[in-house]
């Protein structure tokens, strides 16, 4: 799933460009908030505009989401992106966002700078409903263009449940969104 910025507009396409997992040393973080429906944030090595602002940090949220505003990263709920977006999902990007396991995230929840990219990558989680009986790799690549690019990657155990969760982008004022993952804005079940 890729998204490109032109002024507040944004298009979505899908892809098949192949997941690829990051091993490079991460970058420095500060946590906020505990492990479990917590956040990390981190400084950007570059101006990252989205929608009518820009911006030079992020907060990564243990549940799939990366906020560009201290408000709500610390939450764990799945709700609609459909407009207006509630508060605590505004100004942030879903790449996969649900109730993972906190506890399984420690060192499997890292961002990494590469050339003109930031790669935010949850590896090895799994949902806080069913902890230990899956795992869930996915990314969200921050591109200094303003791009922003959502990567699944492969399961580790093949499990048979829907995953309740939610995907795609809202602006701050919540007046703004746009599907990400099976182009809904509402709360999904089909995994990626």
């Amino acid at each position: 799933l890729a998204a490109s910025l032109s002024a507040q507009t944004y298009t979505r396409t899908q892809t098949t460009e192949p997941y690829a997992q990051r091993n490079s040393a991460p970058m420095a973080a500060t946590r906020i908030g505990n492990l479990d429906d917590g956040a990390w944030e981190i400084a950007l090595p570059f101006s990252f505009p989205f929608f009518d602002r820009t911006y030079r940090q992020c907060f990564i949220n243990s549940n799939g989401s990366v906020s560009f505003a201290a408000m709500g990263v610390t939450g764990s709920g799945v709700s609609t992106l459909a407009t207006p977006v509630a508060a605590g999902l505004r100004e942030s990007i879903h790449a996969l966002r649900t109730d993972l396991a906190g506890n399984e995230l420690l060192n499997n929840f890292t961002a990494h700078a590469e050339s003109g990219r930031v790669v935010i990558q949850w590896r090895q989680v799994a949902s806080a409903a069913n902890a230990g009986a899956y795992h869930l790799n996915f990314q969200c690549h921050l591109l200094a263009t303003g791009d922003i690019e959502i990567h699944y990657g492969p399961e580790s155990v093949n499990f048979d449940q829907d995953l309740t969760y939610v995907s795609g982008i809202a602006d701050s004022s919540g007046g703004a969104s746009f599907a990400g993952f099976n182009n809904l804005l509402t709360v999904q079940t089909l995994r990626p």
